[in-house]
């Protein structure tokens, strides 16, 4: 049976840092299939930032850099302007799944980076490749906002700041073996 989102929970609560990681993606993580890797497991530390609707609005998740393009062959995240004015989050190149907020949360908190392995596992995702590309609407009344990335770890916006160019705030954490 393939766990809800609501059933996964756990872990230790990480240190927060402002630094720039360099990891390198793939569609699964390199760790996830491996036995006994669990004691080597760990969040990377959480990187923080903003991004906005201008020109530097793609961030990569693997180098931590901002581009005024998509990175060619990364996971990164960006901030749009729709037509209507509504703001806008995405994914690209990344599974990722919206948590409810009290989960998100609470996940982002608790759950450690073998947790979040091992959930991945247990679920046995099958996930498609245009899986990897979403938008989610955003609002400053609907923050926090946090992400499941299955099998990588969590990103959360945190902050929305109004503006002629606006900006959110965000922080995300990946999983790294030691």
């Amino acid at each position: 049976m393939i766990p809800s989102k609501r059933s996964m929970c756990g872990g230790k609560i990480p240190i927060v840092r402002r630094l720039r990681t360099s990891l390198s993606r793939r569609s699964k993580p390199k760790n996830v299939g491996k036995r006994g890797s669990k004691n080597g497991v760990t969040f990377a530390p959480v990187v923080e930032g903003t991004l906005d609707t201008s020109t530097n609005r793609f961030l990569s998740l693997e180098d931590g850099r901002l581009y005024t393009t998509l990175p060619e062959s990364q996971a990164s995240v960006s901030m749009g302007r729709e037509g209507s004015g509504t703001l806008t989050f995405k994914f690209n190149r990344i599974y990722n799944f919206r948590l409810n907020r009290e989960r998100g949360e609470s996940q982002w908190a608790t759950n450690s980076a073998s947790k979040v392995i091992s959930d991945y596992r247990e679920a046995g995702f099958a996930l498609l490749p245009e899986e990897r590309f979403s938008e989610t609407k955003i609002t400053s009344g609907n923050l926090p906002i946090t992400f499941l990335l299955p099998g990588e770890g969590y990103l959360q916006l945190t902050e929305l700041i109004d503006g002629a160019n606006p900006l959110v705030r965000l922080r995300y954490k990946l999983i790294q073996t030691k």
